[in-house]
């Protein structure tokens, strides 16, 4: 999954071929950016798709056409799925192929809404069905990978370690800027600072070493 810088979308693409959904996803992006409709991604200007761009592309066509749209797409632009309800699976099944967020059709309008900024702060958003299984996925993925040793960890700043955690915990640089009351260009700098101390190349990567250690230390502590 591209890890993508925080930043306001610019414009938004909605892919359906299904006049209702494109009506309902029109309400929920009207006070974002500007909105582009299409009825299939074969009307996408691909050359024009960039990282400051938004697509929600409806789940409800074909799963063969969906999978190679998605594998065309997902770098080129931020994606959303939607339009359908979707397993703990399948919402981290997309997740490793590039998409961003999958929205129930439940979703309220606002809830939709803050889905979206939590996209346009470089965040991904899992419903709160995916959270277990994805932190399963995460101490099992970071079996593999070495864990930062306590020195490293030792050279955060408090406050770093704060932003850190609530990286972890799956918090968007707006979210933390808020718990934190700072700004959300000093959350990047901290960011900045807690990746290069680490060795770690994104919020993925932080969340899995984080996510080791404390499993490490936990262990530990039962031991003892």
């Amino acid at each position: 999954m591209p890890a993508w810088p925080a930043g306001k979308v610019k414009v938004q693409h909605i892919v359906s071929g299904r006049r209702a959904f494109r009506l309902a996803w029109q309400q929920v992006l009207e006070e974002q950016a500007p909105i582009c409709s299409h009825e299939g991604c074969e009307l996408l200007a691909l050359e024009q798709l960039g990282q400051e761009q938004l697509l929600v592309l409806d789940a409800r066509m074909p799963a063969v056409v969906l999978e190679r749209w998605v594998a065309l797409l997902a770098r080129r632009c931020r994606m959303l799925l939607a339009g359908r309800r979707f397993s703990e699976q399948e919402e981290l099944h997309w997740l490793g192929c590039g998409i961003l967020a999958c929205c129930d059709p439940a979703l309220k309008v606002e809830d939709c809404r803050r889905i979206i900024a939590v996209v346009s702060q470089g965040g991904f958003w899992l419903s709160a069905r995916a959270w277990p299984l994805f932190m399963q996925h995460l101490q099992q993925r970071s079996e593999a990978m070495a864990t930062p040793t306590a020195g490293a960890l030792q050279t955060l700043t408090g406050r770093e370690r704060d932003v850190a955690q609530l990286v972890a915990d799956g918090s968007s640089n707006k979210q933390i800027a808020r718990a934190l009351n700072i700004t959300d260009r000093t959350v990047k700098t901290h960011l900045t600072a807690v990746f290069s101390k680490l060795g770690v190349a994104d919020r993925l990567q932080l969340a899995l070493l984080l996510h080791q250690q404390q499993s490490t230390n936990g262990q530990a502590a039962q031991d003892s």
